[in-house]
C-alpha cells in the first residue's frame, strides 16, 4: 500500500476517489451492521473505504463503534476485511449485552 489517501471497496479492491464517493453515498453499502441494545446503546459497524493504516499488508477499512445511551462513543475497533468486521460486530454486541442488559 502506498502512503497517502488510499480508497478500497468492501472487497478490498482499489478505488479512485470518485468511485469511493459514489459508494460512500450509499448507506446500504456503508453499513455492515447496526444493532441497538435494550438501553439504547448502539453498536455500529461500517465500511470506511479510506485506509486507516494497514495491518499485515492489508488496508484497515472497516470500523465498529459503540455509542452509549447518550450517543457518546465509548469503544472503537478497526478491521481489514468485511469478514473480520462482521465477527467484530457480533463480538461487540455480545460483550455490550452483558454490560447493559
Amino acid at each position: 500500500m502506498k502512503s497517502g489517501l488510499d480508497y478500497f471497496s468492501r472487497a478490498g479492491l482499489p478505488l479512485d476517489m470518485e468511485q469511493w464517493n459514489v459508494l460512500w453515498e450509499q448507506k446500504e453499502y456503508r453499513t455492515v451492521g447496526n444493532t441497538t441494545l435494550a438501553d439504547s446503546t448502539i453498536v455500529s459497524t461500517v465500511w470506511l473505504g479510506l485506509a486507516h493504516g494497514e495491518r499485515q499488508g492489508q488496508p484497515v477499512i472497516f470500523e465498529t463503534m459503540v455509542f452509549n445511551k447518550t450517543g457518546e462513543p465509548v469503544e472503537t475497533k478497526r478491521y481489514c476485511t468485511e469478514a473480520e468486521a462482521l465477527v467484530g460486530h457480533d463480538q461487540a454486541v455480545a460483550a455490550w449485552k452483558l454490560i447493559v442488559e
